[in-house]
């Protein structure tokens, strides 16, 4: 949602009338179904789950209305629509079409549609906005995905690792352009959420999609060397639970994107393996470590760029990082980032032809 915020506020600022196309397969909507409609027996599975872990369901509910109101109130959308078919038959006509970002040209995720490489356009201007493939190729489906690039009148991708990829596949010339986050400042990514933190005094952010012992153990060493408390924003039941019991942890568990921001921007530290975890530490320039930052694709082509390479991290070597955590130095980040946004304009303008 940050990254679909972050293009059409860029899109706004260049004068493009601009409106997200509101697809939500139902592959996507049972990865995050409705809290307040799901059957039964998962409501009184999480009542019970309440007895162990108080005013989990009601964080739950929280979190569902969090990313809600951010959809209807943030962002300029079209209808929802559910199906590929609906797609090509229920749109009106655009002059340009783009697709973007993150991993939205995996088709190895659950998700997946080929909606996402345009192929339901057949009229129309189709560009692609640092868009990735994720950090493994081997199971990618190359065959159709080379059948469907020649209609794209400008492909760009997120790092060098899709862009390789994408260039076997293509004669199109393949340009690297940053991440659509990255296209806003700090102060505007700070206007979305509220000045006061959320969480009072130094703590670890703990950001996971789910509870990995690698990222569980170097949170636990930091908290052991710094004695800040542990906060974390997801909590998928009893598993997760016990793998941070014992712990002095904070359950922000109601967060949605305004409440990831404030998290991240007051962070004492961030502990992740997730990407725009990382971008978000760069762009508010908090101290973090990249969880096997240097072995993911994604994470590695983006520390690289802006030096930051020390940043990634393993079990082993987590108690050398922690003492210069406090010194990461965004000097390389402040000079380039401004040339690189200023590229990603550039080829927006020339793009969509403004």
């Amino acid at each position: 949602m940050l990254q679909a915020y972050a293009l059409q506020q860029t899109l706004f600022a260049l004068g493009v009338e601009n409106e997200i196309i509101n697809f939500r397969p139902f592959s996507q909507l049972s990865m995050y179904p409705n809290p307040y409609t799901s059957p039964l027996f998962k409501r009184l599975r999480r009542r019970a789950v309440d007895l162990l872990i108080p005013g989990f369901t009601k964080k739950r509910l929280e979190k569902y209305d969090n990313f809600e109101r951010f959809l209807s109130q943030r962002l300029i959308l079209t209808k929802e629509i559910n199906t590929e078919q609906a797609l090509a038959t229920e749109l009106g006509k655009y002059d340009t079409y783009i697709t973007g970002s993150d991993q939205c040209w995996n088709s190895t995720c659950h998700d997946f549609s080929w909606a996402y490489y345009l192929d339901f356009v057949k009229d129309g201007n189709k560009i692609s906005y640092a868009s990735s493939i994720g950090p493994d190729t081997r199971l990618l489906d190359t065959t159709r995905i080379s059948t469907l690039l020649p209609s794209f009148s400008a492909i760009s991708a997120r790092e060098e690792g899709t862009a390789q990829t994408l260039s076997a596949l293509t004669d199109k010339e393949i340009a690297i352009v940053p991440d659509p986050t990255l296209l806003l400042s700090a102060s505007q990514w700070r206007s979305l959420a509220a000045e006061t933190p959320l969480v009072d005094g130094n703590y670890i952010l703990l950001y996971t999609p789910y509870i990995r012992d690698n990222v569980l153990d170097i949170a636990k060493a930091v908290h052991k060397a710094t004695g800040w408390k542990i906060v974390v924003t997801k909590l998928l039941g009893l598993s997760d639970y016990k793998a941070l019991r014992g712990l002095n942890v904070d359950f922000q568990t109601q967060a949605g994107p305004e409440q990831f921001l404030n998290l991240i921007s007051h962070a004492a530290c961030v502990v992740s393996g997730s990407f725009h975890a990382i971008v978000f530490s760069m762009i508010f320039r908090r101290p973090f470590l990249a969880v096997d930052g240097d072995r993911d694709n994604r994470m590695a082509h983006l520390l690289k760029k802006y030096s930051l390479e020390a940043q990634a991290v393993h079990p082993e070597d987590v108690g050398q990082k922690i003492q210069s955590l406090q010194s990461v130095d965004y000097t390389t980040f402040n000079d380039i980032i401004p040339a690189e946004q200023a590229k990603a304009i550039d080829y927006l303008k020339k793009s969509i032809g403004k």
